[in-house]
Formats: structure tokens, C-alpha cells, sequence
């Protein structure tokens, strides 16, 4: 959809900037090494947020459609869900920059904690190669990524228009594999063999767990499919007549419950 690709443009252009500024002013004021963790920190919020930024413009989209008397941009069940491959591209872009977000906070935290500790600055990569950071790196990763998954996996269940499972395991395995492969490139020479046995043995646990909780997710979302729309439709009507489609629901409710309880009588 249109609408999420400007979407996902605006908030990879936010992220961005916010990374570029936060990299250059640490690299100028001499922290280099806490400049890509911090960047990164700074600048994936805004990424992961993107879905927010989409909802909103489909919302303000919708609105200018019936103040202007168009009838496109206001979605119909059918058009308000999204094809199933799109649907694991940005779960999986979404899964990615939170494990990034992760690993960046683990960073921060790992650059602060040797800071307090005294050790010097050429040291400061074995530092983070050792047990307390590796295990500090793997509670926060469980600790962010792992309910993220189940939002994700709930959004999926909300806007995917068929084969919802294949969506959520393709987010999974894209995000997974993504993330091996950037974490080996971008990982000191000399921590990148540990580094790397510690993301395969992590992923090994990590895989089926984030795939369990996502599915879980997703069904919870399945199950919210029709609110999730009305949501939406709700949000683009003018104030009056939310009230009136509240109450012409309410009165169906009402009937609904009065049949039942005829046939149950």
C-alpha cells in the first residue's frame, strides 16, 4: 500500500537525521565508541513506529476523502488488509530495528558500566566480548524483542488479508537471517568468531520463542480484525455521525441479545 511505503520513507528519513545528529556529536566531543551504539539507540524508535505513522496518515487520508467527496482513499473491508508477503517485509523490518534498538541499549549500557568500572578505552572491545555483557545482551534482547513479537504478530492478525501464518513466519525467518548476517559484518574482527557463536546459539533458543509468541499474537489480532476496521472507520467520520453509527450498533446489539433470549426462553 501507498500510503505505508510514505509512511515507512517518513520515518526512515526521521530515524536518520536523529542517527546522523547523535553520531557526530559524539564523535566530536571524542566518545567514538559509544557514537554508533547511541546513534543507532536514538534513531530506531522512529523506524519501529512506522505502522503508528501509516495509521495515521490512512486516517487523515480518509478524512480528506469525505470532506473533498472522494470515495477512494476510504478503504473497504477487503481493501483495508494488506497481502501477506508485504505484511512479513515490515514485521520483519519492525522485528530488525528493535533488535537493533536491543543491541545498541546493550551498548550504551556495557560503554557505561566499563566507564564506571575504569577500564581504558583499548580495552574496551574485549570488555564487551565478555561474559556479564554477553549475558546483559541476551536478557535485554528477551526483554525488548520478545514482546514486540507478540505486537507484531498482532498486527499482522489485524491487517493481513490471507495467509496470515505464512506472513508471521516469514517475518521471523527474514528478521532472523538479516540479523545473523548484519551482526557478523558489522562486529569487530576480533570479537566477530564469539559474537558469532553467540547470535547462532541465542537464535537457536530465540527462533522458536519469538515464532510461538508472534503466532499468539496473530491470533489474538485474527480475532480483532473487524474492531481494528471499525476502529478505522471510526476515526475518519466526523464527530456526529460516530455517535450515530455507536448507537445504530448498539440497537443491533440490542436485538441480537432480545432474539437470543427469545429462542433461549
Amino acid at each position: 500500500m501507498k500510503l505505508f511505503a510514505v509512511a515507512f520513507g517518513i520515518c526512515c528519513a526521521v530515524g536518520l537525521i536523529l542517527f546522523v545528529a547523535m553520531f557526530v556529536i559524539l564523535t566530536v566531543v571524542g566518545l567514538e565508541k559509544a557514537a554508533l551504539p547511541a546513534a543507532t539507540a536514538l534513531g530506531s524508535p522512529p523506524i519501529a513506529a512506522f505502522t503508528k505513522m501509516a495509521e495515521l496518515l490512512e486516517r487523515r487520508e480518509g478524512k480528506k476523502a469525505l470532506i473533498a467527496g472522494k470515495k477512494t482513499p476510504v478503504y473497504d473491508f477487503h481493501g483495508f488488509h494488506i497481502a501477506w508477503p508485504l505484511m512479513g517485509i515490515y514485521g520483519s523490518l519492525v522485528l530488525l530495528v528493535v533488535s537493533f534498538l536491543a543491541d545498541s541499549l546493550v551498548g550504551v549500557v556495557a560503554g557505561a558500566m566499563a566507564i564506571a568500572s575504569g577500564i581504558a578505552a583499548e580495552h574496551l572491545d574485549e570488555y564487551l566480548a565478555s561474559e556479564p555483557v554477553v549475558v546483559l545482551a541476551l536478557c535485554m534482547d528477551f526483554l525488548i524483542s520478545i514482546p514486540i513479537a507478540y505486537v507484531v504478530g498482532s498486527w499482522i492478525g489485524t491487517r493481513c488479508s490471507q495467509r496470515g501464518v505464512l506472513a508471521v513466519l516469514l517475518t521471523i525467518v527474514l528478521s532472523f537471517v538479516i540479523g545473523l548476517v548484519v551482526g557478523a559484518l558489522v562486529a569487530p574482527t576480533e570479537m566477530q568468531a564469539k559474537w558469532s557463536d553467540v547470535n547462532l546459539v541465542v537464535s537457536l533458543v530465540e527462533f522458536p520463542v519469538m515464532t510461538l509468541v508472534c503466532l499468539i499474537g496473530y491470533w489474538r489480532g485474527r480475532r480483532h480484525q473487524t474492531s481494528k476496521y471499525l476502529h478505522y472507520l471510526l476515526g475518519i467520520l466526523p464527530t456526529e455521525t460516530r455517535e450515530t453509527v455507536v448507537e445504530l450498533a448498539c440497537d443491533e446489539a440490542r436485538k441480537v441479545a432480545s432474539a437470543v433470549a427469545a429462542r433461549a426462553s
